[in-house]
């Protein structure tokens, strides 16, 4: 049941204010109403802080880390982890579109507590390279896991935004017992 499940989304921006508003409006109209969205701004120099204030204003699950400093996706992602809230934590890049069932097939799948990770398809769109694809839940060996973190073009390969994961896992940072699913 999804009840428990409450998904923090970070989204870690940098310059990113012609396309964060788009990011945002696909958040904003996710049809799991369970999440909380936090935006970390790598230290802007453009109008992305204030697109990002706007939706705080309008949903109070909308919250904005303006960093002083530029340190890069990596620790404003992390900066993202430590501030969640949720149970569930999935990264969106602040020029990314998801589906309006995107949060929706992530809570479905990390309902189950033996789940530590769940990664979905995608499009990449404008960029022509094709689609990924996958229906249903399949359990994946942490070995095909690890495979697959350097491999481009598949269902799990090295990204973080087509995926979910247990936020005590990522605090940990062991990542000795993940329990994986696509």
């Amino acid at each position: 049941m999804t009840d428990d499940v409450l998904i923090t989304v970070v989204v870690p921006t940098h310059n990113l204010a012609d396309y964060i508003g788009k990011t945002l409006d696909a958040l904003a109209n996710q049809k799991y109403r369970q999440f909380e969205v936090i935006v970390v701004d790598d230290a802007s120099t453009d109008e992305t802080v204030a697109v990002a204030e706007r939706y705080v204003k309008l949903d109070s699950r909308f919250r904005v880390i303006a960093l002083k400093k530029h340190v890069g996706v990596s620790k404003a992602r992390n900066t993202g982890i430590d501030a969640a809230k949720g149970n569930v934590l999935t990264f969106v890049d602040g020029d990314d579109l998801v589906e309006p069932e995107f949060l929706q097939v992530m809570a479905v799948g990390m309902a189950d507590p033996q789940i530590d990770m769940v990664t979905v398809g995608y499009r990449w769109g404008f960029r022509g390279a094709g689609q990924l694809e996958h229906e249903g839940l399949v359990e994946v060996p942490k070995r095909q896991v690890y495979d697959a973190i350097n491999t481009r073009g598949n269902l799990i390969g090295g990204y973080v935004w087509n995926k979910a994961f247990r936020v005590s896992i990522l605090r940990d940072k062991t990542f000795g017992s993940m329990k994986p699913w696509i």
